[in-house]
């Protein structure tokens, strides 16, 4: 994979749409996820992904508290049951019948939701725009906005391009997360900033704005407005701690350095090889927990 060649400036662009920031060049933190080793984003680079139920329902949910101007994208709702002879069964996707009738819909731009996730639109939404502190974040602002810098590293300068949730005008960044009961409260989210790299999209969405952001709006915390997927539809709000943003910093820096490189060189190599043809795995700390002492 090589480096397309820059067109993109840098700075700050409020009404970009999103399929024009997904085309447009630059290193994002979405990608680098797929950095461990450098040889999985060459691969996630070329696939065609489709969304999955979860992430198909953040989009509606930011769509609706973020910009409710932007009409949601034409959406069919899966049955509870299809067709089988003279009889029908409930839903599934083993069933061929079901299969062709959601790559109908889809071959048509419709986007394919059970019945079941889009009954819960309305709540979430409803959930969040009552909730007390997330109303007041959303009150003022401008939602999906788009940042690009050069930023330098020992192998030369690389585009970045960040898409940031929203921007109050509190001295803030903030993001909507859509998770599965329980994973609202700060324990197990914090488990969540760390398992999805969201320390990573904290740090470097503060990096991005501070950078090209006027120095009187410039954003010294990073907020998660969390909303749980099924009833009751609990809300919270979460500020990441300077120990998360710490680690962002170090894996984004990390992650940046080798994408600089293998763009430099051309080399997008996978698992590090010993000198033997082999390298000695270590014990994991799980074994060393469950072995005792």
């Amino acid at each position: 994979m090589s480096l397309p060649v820059v067109t993109q400036p840098e700075g700050v662009f409020f009404d970009m749409p999103f399929r024009d920031y997904l085309a447009a060049p630059g290193f994002s933190q979405s990608m680098s996820k797929h950095m461990n080793p450098p040889a999985r984003l060459t691969a996630y680079m070329a696939e065609k992904r489709e969304q999955t139920d979860e992430q198909l329902m953040g989009t509606l949910v930011h769509a609706r508290i973020l910009d409710p101007s932007i009409p949601l994208p034409r959406i069919a709702v899966t049955p509870e049951r299809y067709p089988s002879g003279l009889d029908s069964k409930p839903w599934h996707m083993g069933a061929r019948y079901c299969r062709d009738w959601v790559a109908d819909r889809k071959a048509d731009g419709l986007v394919v939701m059970s019945g079941t996730e889009y009954n819960r639109l309305p709540d979430i939404i409803d959930a969040i725009r009552s909730n007390e502190s997330a109303a007041d974040i959303f009150s003022t602002g401008k939602g999906e906005v788009s940042v690009f810098n050069e930023l330098a590293t020992d192998h030369g300068l690389v585009l970045c391009k960040s898409r940031l949730d929203w921007v109050p005008e509190q001295p803030f960044l903030a993001d909507i997360k859509v998770v599965q009961n329980g994973m609202a409260s700060p324990e197990e989210f914090a488990q969540l900033v760390h398992d999805r790299d969201y320390d990573v999209q904290a740090y470097s969405n503060l990096l991005a704005w501070n950078r090209q952001g006027s120095v009187e709006d410039g954003k010294s915390a990073f907020l998660f407005v969390v909303v749980e997927r099924n009833p009751p539809f609990l809300v919270n709000v979460l500020r990441v701690c300077e120990g998360q943003l710490q680690a962002g910093m170090e894996k984004w820096d990390r992650r940046l350095r080798t994408y600089a490189r293998c763009v430099r060189d051309g080399v997008w190599p996978g698992y590090t090889i010993g000198p033997n043809g082999y390298t000695t795995m270590t014990e994991s700390s799980k074994s060393r927990k469950a072995r005792g002492p």
